[in-house]
């Protein structure tokens, strides 16, 4: 709505709407009352976008996708909510800045050029339902923690040009669902010193766990796909197999117990510190392949 935008704060409606060379900003008079939504019913755009000015409960709601051009700096006063699978699509060299804030949405990396950079500027928690997928250019975590429910990588099938790095530092990556890079052929991750648990931390009892968890790479023989500190939680799902794909190479590989893990026939995961897999009486720990 053209007429709910000012070129400055409590200013006069401007009867336009931001584009990819905005500046958008937040604060106490874009709001009358806490707990009020900012509807995001067509695709937007911006350049930047600044939550910092608001001082109560309000919410980001994404019908459409929005388009990011720049730096986002969220609030902890701040809910970001998704109609069903709507995401942030970062299209330029950009930072985020979550600032504790409540996020159920997507983070998309497509940036226009493979060279361009997403950067974490400070811890990224979000919900359990919610992903990251890298399409192109490269999404550095500069050690800062990440939580969400998958992280994944595609080709860009539109261009010839693609491809994704994974920088992930010191950081602790808690992944409720998957870690996906299948089929992606020009994925380099410098994983650093990093720790990636995959699973829920919350012990359930089996067959009554929601999610299916996977681990699943393009990983080669001659080229592994390389992590650092790995942690699987992949509890029981009754006739569900929970999978690792592809050949991977692991500085530590830590298996919950609980855990039921199946691995691809013919691949090698190979371990340079230690496999820990203690299981017990309860909760037994399985591992098998296809034949």
């Amino acid at each position: 709505n053209p007429s709910n935008w000012s070129n400055q704060s409590g200013g006069s409606p401007i009867n336009q709407i931001p584009t990819n060379q905005d500046s958008v900003y937040f604060d106490n008079n874009s709001f009358n009352s806490s707990n009020q939504i900012v509807n995001v019913d067509d695709t937007a755009y911006l350049n930047y976008m600044d939550w910092t000015g608001i001082n109560s409960p309000q919410t980001l709601f994404l019908e459409r996708n929005l388009m990011v051009y720049g730096d986002i700096v969220l609030n902890s006063n701040l809910n970001v909510r998704r109609d069903t699978s709507q995401s942030f699509i970062f299209k330029d060299n950009a930072s985020i800045t979550s600032n504790n804030s409540n996020i159920d949405a997507n983070f998309i990396v497509s940036l226009n050029s493979n060279s361009q950079t997403l950067k974490l500027e400070d811890n990224l928690m979000m919900s359990d339902t919610s992903g990251i997928l890298i399409v192109n250019g490269i999404f550095d975590t500069q050690n800062n923690d990440v939580k969400t429910g998958a992280i994944s990588t595609i080709n860009d099938i539109s261009s010839t040009t693609d491809s994704r790095t994974l920088n992930m530092g010191s950081s602790f990556v808690e992944l409720k669902g998957r870690f996906n890079s299948d089929g992606d052929d020009d994925l380099t991750i410098n994983p650093g010193t990093s720790h990636l648990y995959i699973g829920d931390t919350v012990q359930y009892s089996p067959d009554t766990i929601s999610v299916l968890n996977f681990l699943m790479t393009e990983g080669s023989a001659s080229n592994p796909t390389t992590f650092y500190d790995v942690t699987l939680n992949f509890q029981t799902l009754k006739n569900l197999d929970q999978r690792i794909i592809g050949n991977n190479s692991f500085n530590k590989l830590t298996i919950v117990p609980g855990s039921s893990i199946l691995f691809e026939s013919g691949a090698t995961q190979t371990i340079s510190d230690s496999l820990k897999m203690i299981g017990n009486c309860r909760d037994s720990i399985h591992i098998y392949s296809q034949i």
